[in-house]
């Protein structure tokens, strides 16, 4: 996650490939991919959005940024997401 963080506070936006496990014991990054996709266990149900609403609190939570600046652009219904973070701190 750090890696990600100093990402951010170098650039306005990133972009972020997410491939979910919802249903899971806890929040966690479980692996990096070789090709940068950060694997997310979730710990809530697909269902009615709540593993996207855990996603995205996660996320905001970690990366200390407000939730409305992570949006996800791709993969609503899917376990592989595009995500978009925005860092508003950057002039």
């Amino acid at each position: 996650m750090q890696n990600l963080k100093s990402q951010l506070k170098n650039n306005k936006v990133t972009y972020l490939r997410i491939k979910a496990n919802p249903n899971a014991k806890k929040t966690l990054i479980k692996q990096i991919l070789t090709d940068n996709t950060y694997k997310i266990d979730i710990s809530a149900s697909p269902k009615d959005q709540k593993a996207n609403n855990k996603l995205i609190h996660f996320l905001a939570l970690n990366l200390d940024i407000p939730k409305t600046n992570v949006i996800i652009l791709n993969g609503k219904n899917s376990k592989i997401k595009l995500i978009k973070l925005i860092n508003n701190k950057i002039h």
